[in-house]
């Protein structure tokens, strides 16, 4: 995440967040989610601007857990606000499962974002056809997340597994 000319403010490996003097901040290490679990993430970690205040971001995890990043915390370096990380940004909805695929768009009013992840909360054997996660992250935080059909059909195999979720540059297509 970088200020508006560019400047390295924080980034996460996945595992934990860490300032921009390379250092893990305070309460940064990311504990009890399928990251930790040395899973492997394609697109594990978001990276947002609070809509409501500019001297805030949000750090985003694909199981679930977030962190609210203060820019003006610890002498100006940063650092994460309140508890570790929060969890379940997506409830009261389902847990998003399997697929590692997750985006963010900018909304229509040009401050806000909608996040978006594909669900598919089957297992190899009894696979279901993935699904559509919506939320909404606007001044007052993270809404909870909406279902959407995507039309397609359940496989005899995880073949939605591979590849990543991509948004087109206006916002209109997946």
């Amino acid at each position: 995440f970088s200020d508006s000319t560019g400047n390295l403010i924080w980034y996460s490996d996945g595992f934990a967040v860490f300032d921009r003097s390379f250092e893990e901040m305070g309460n940064g290490r990311l504990f009890d989610t399928l990251v930790d679990s040395k899973y492997t993430e394609t697109q594990g970690v978001l990276a947002l601007p609070d809509p409501g205040d500019p001297d805030r971001s949000y750090a985003l995890f694909l199981a679930g857990d977030y962190a609210i990043i203060d820019h003006t915390m610890d002498s100006g370096i940063g650092g994460i606000v309140g508890p570790p990380y929060l969890k379940n940004w997506y409830a009261p909805g389902p847990p998003i499962g399997g697929t590692e695929k997750m985006h963010a768009v900018r909304h229509a009013n040009g401050r806000d974002w909608w996040i978006l992840n594909i669900i598919a909360d089957g297992t190899p054997d009894t696979p279901r056809a993935p699904r559509l996660g919506v939320s909404l992250l606007d001044p007052q935080g993270i809404n909870p997340m909406h279902e959407a059909e995507l039309g397609l059909q359940e496989a005899e195999s995880i073949d939605w597994f591979f590849g990543e979720l991509r948004v087109s540059h206006g916002g209109s297509k997946i």
